[in-house]
């Protein structure tokens, strides 16, 4: 999953000159078949093993910062990767088994702007694709308004970092700084 705020091509604009199977909107789940006679349009992910098999390009608009989860259904062991970009050669997230059974998860906070989701299916040798039916679903959250600290407390390896109890009550404190209450 993504450790920051991923950026993707700014405003829902992005022209992707793939065959993508469709858009994917937050919040709800779409429905497709993997071929195994389509050939790969997109580089490779960063997870698994695909061997040149097809995929599923899934176009994804988000209007406003939100972490997002995509996860794979079906009965198909899945890969699924988050890019920028449709033919982005480095991936946001990639994932290959993290979800239930043999199905795929991923997790990014992504700020406004287009994204693609490729699902392809496993394919190694020992264990063949056989092509069939998934789902892919993309659920958002919105952050909570601090989830981004402008003044961050910096630290030192080797210091206690002190007066950061949560666990002793106390009122949380708005300010990215050390309070009674904690941070």
């Amino acid at each position: 999953s993504a450790g920051g705020a991923a950026g993707g091509s700014a405003g829902g604009s992005a022209v992707c000159g793939l065959n993508l199977a469709g858009t994917l909107a937050l919040n709800s789940t779409v429905n497709g078949t993997l071929s195994l006679t389509s050939t790969r349009q997109s580089p490779v992910p960063a997870c698994g093993t695909v061997n040149g098999k097809g995929e599923a390009i899934w176009r994804v608009d988000v209007s406003s910062t939100a972490n997002v989860v995509f996860e794979t259904g079906g009965a198909l062991d899945t890969l699924l990767n988050l890019r920028a970009t449709c033919d982005a050669t480095a991936d946001i997230a990639c994932n290959d088994q993290s979800g239930v059974a043999d199905l795929s998860r991923v997790s990014a906070l992504l700020t406004p702007g287009t994204y693609y989701a490729v699902v392809q299916e496993y394919d190694a040798t020992s264990f063949p694709a056989v092509g069939g039916a998934y789902s892919l679903t993309a659920t958002a959250t919105v952050p909570a308004p601090n989830f981004v600290c402008t003044a961050p407390i910096s630290l030192v390896s080797g210091t206690p970092l002190t007066g950061q109890n949560s666990a002793a009550g106390g009122a949380p404190s708005a300010a990215c700084a050390t309070s009674a209450g904690g941070q």
